[in-house]
């Protein structure tokens, strides 16, 4: 009989575990900024395939067809898959010795079904060669229908 309700505690606890937490707000944990060139997202199974590698994270790139450039890495809280199907990703940044904000939006487009990180890649000709360190200032927010999900800057953006 202990054995029993023993079992039955044990499956009733992991039952808590996997259950979605509805109440819980979107938040961006982290933000990285990684620079990648294309030999970066090569995958062995591309070679044998024409079919364009498949990642575990969310990935969304300014110009579509180009895989250098600089990426922001998001670290969310909740998986992707739980955003709404309108949300996009805007980003506002100051580059070095550029004083004019640039801001990019893009939808998240395929959210991955368990990835919690969504790269977010700046892409496009004029974009492609920067690195990291040149942006100074960044704020990133994740909107759907033109409200704030979630949100994250950078320190120096902060004080601007």
């Amino acid at each position: 009989m202990i054995r029993r309700s023993s079992w039955g505690l044990v499956v009733f606890v992991s039952c808590l575990f996997c259950l979605p937490v509805h109440g819980k707000s979107l938040v961006i944990r982290e933000v990285y900024l990684e620079r990648h060139t294309e030999g970066d997202f090569r995958r062995l199974s591309s070679r044998f395939h024409a079919r364009p590698p498949d990642f575990p994270f969310t990935i969304l790139r300014t110009d579509p067809d180009q895989w250098e450039g600089v990426y922001f890495i998001l670290s969310l809280n909740r998986r992707t898959k739980n955003l709404p199907p309108d949300s996009e990703i805007n980003l506002r940044c100051w580059l070095g010795g550029d004083p004019v904000l640039h801001e990019f939006r893009l939808p998240v487009t395929d959210p991955k079904l368990r990835s919690r990180e969504i790269w977010m890649g700046l892409t496009s000709p004029g974009q492609r060669n920067r690195e990291p360190r040149n942006f100074h200032a960044w704020a990133i927010d994740i909107r759907c229908a033109d409200e704030v999900l979630a949100a994250k800057k950078s320190f120096l953006f902060r004080e601007k």
